[in-house]
C-alpha cells in the first residue's frame, strides 16, 4: 500500500510552494530553515522526485512539484470539506430552511413560529436569498421556493 507524506510535510510543502521560500515558510510555520529544507527532503524521497529547484534567490516549483501541488491542493479541500460536514452533523438537532425573502416573509415564517411554539425543542433557522444552494457544501436541510 502506498504510504502518504505526513501531514506536517505537505503542509510545508504547501506553504513553501506559496511562498516560494524555506526561509519564509520557516518563520509562518514557527520552525527553523533547516527543519523546512529537512521536511521537504524526506517528502521528496518519499515521492522519488525532486519538488524543488534551489538556488540563492529562493526556490521554484520543478514540473513535478507543480503537479504535485495540484494534488496536494485538491486533498487538503476534500479535508475542509469533510470538517464543514462533520460540523453540519453535530447541529442535527436544528432545521434549516432556504427559500427566497418574500416566500419567508409572507408564507414561511408564521408557520414556523407555529411550528415553534407548538415545540418549544424544535429549532429552526430560516435562510432567505435568491441563490442557488449546494447541499454539499451548505447547512441547510430544505429547499422551498414556488
Amino acid at each position: 500500500m502506498l504510504k502518504l507524506p505526513s501531514t506536517n510535510s505537505l503542509l510545508t510543502f504547501l506553504n513553501a510552494a506559496e511562498t516560494a521560500s524555506f526561509a519564509k515558510t520557516a518563520k509562518a510555520l514557527c520552525l527553523t530553515p533547516a527543519a523546512v529544507s529537512q521536511q521537504i527532503k524526506q517528502l521528496e524521497e518519499q515521492l522519488g522526485c525532486q519538488l524543488f529547484q534551489r538556488s540563492k534567490q529562493g526556490v521554484e516549483l520543478t514540473q513535478a512539484g507543480q503537479q504535485y501541488l495540484y494534488f496536494a491542493k485538491q486533498a487538503v479541500e476534500k479535508l475542509k470539506q469533510g470538517q464543514a460536514s462533520l460540523r453540519q452533523l453535530k447541529q442535527q438537532d436544528i432545521f434549516t430552511l432556504h427559500t427566497f425573502p418574500s416566500v419567508a416573509t409572507k408564507w414561511l415564517m408564521p408557520k414556523v413560529l407555529d411550528a415553534m411554539q407548538a415545540n418549544p425543542e424544535l429549532e429552526i433557522r430560516v435562510e432567505a436569498s435568491h441563490s442557488q444552494i449546494d447541499f454539499n457544501l451548505s447547512n441547510c436541510d430544505a429547499c422551498i421556493s414556488f
